[in-house]
């Protein structure tokens, strides 16, 4: 291939990347590829040729008017599911999104700006679990408990490869940043669960002399616990026999008159 054709490839799959192959101009693809227009033209066929070009070189449009940088995401969270994020690189995760590497770097800088995103996205989803975990109307607090819990090991089952990513990141605290979202998902969880508790104290269920974020400790120790099941394979139908009892341990440990 001629290096001018070379360079306009790579100028329509980054464009092709980003907007609907009719909105693509053929002066934008000159400008990217630092080629003449009328050199352009002459490879593309025109701008009626466009199509035809990116058939003969394998570049996929905009995926059905959806977000480029969302199809990335997901690529990536695939990848660093399946390989870890160290075994994780930026073409494994341009592959999977069927783009160029230019395509993804036109979007994202790096492996980790992807990575810390979609943990961004992930503790959120966490903290709205936390948000549905507050009991309704007539729910004892062992139901409640129970309900969080299910929930929780549902999440971990359907994304086994993310919980073990989990400890993977968990393990680099030595950074400021990886360290920062920790604690932040941490501080969150707790202090949510925390306000559900002592809402619980005011109803009776647990003893006032308790302290809402040791309870609110316990049941996110919980939570790590089946973590480390999930990851260690252990049998769902096992931990899920498991958590009745649990619920039950923890409420009426607490002084619970709700049980």
């Amino acid at each position: 291939m001629e290096n001018s054709e070379a360079q306009i490839r790579e100028a329509v799959s980054q464009l092709a990347a980003t907007m609907p192959v009719g909105q693509i101009k053929l002066s934008r693809v000159a400008e990217l590829a630092g080629i003449s227009a009328p050199t352009v033209r002459k490879y593309v066929k025109g701008k009626q040729g466009l199509r035809s070009f990116m058939a003969r070189h394998n570049i996929v449009a905009s995926h059905d008017g959806q977000e480029t940088p969302e199809l990335i995401l997901e690529a990536a969270r695939r990848v660093f599911a399946e390989r870890g994020y160290d075994g994780a690189t930026m073409d494994h995760i341009a592959a999977a999104a069927n783009m160029t590497k230019g395509a993804v770097y036109h979007h994202f800088k790096n492996k980790k700006d992807l990575f810390w995103i979609l943990s961004e996205r992930r503790l959120n989803q966490q903290m709205n679990l936390a948000n549905a975990a507050a009991l309704p109307e007539g729910t004892t607090a062992e139901q409640g408990l129970l309900l969080l819990f299910k929930g929780v090991l549902e999440g971990l089952v359907a994304e086994p490869g993310w919980t073990r990513l989990h400890f993977e990141i968990l393990s680099r605290t030595r950074d400021p940043d990886t360290a920062k979202l920790f604690q932040r998902h941490d501080d969150y969880l707790i202090n949510r669960i925390a306000l559900d508790i002592a809402a619980a104290q005011k109803n009776d269920e647990y003893r006032a002399d308790i302290a809402p974020e040791a309870m609110a400790f316990l049941i996110t120790a919980v939570v790590a616990r089946l973590s480390q099941y999930t990851v260690l394979g252990v049998d769902e139908s096992t931990v899920a026999s498991l958590l009745p009892d649990i619920a039950r341990i923890l409420v009426s440990g607490s002084g619970s008159r709700g049980v």
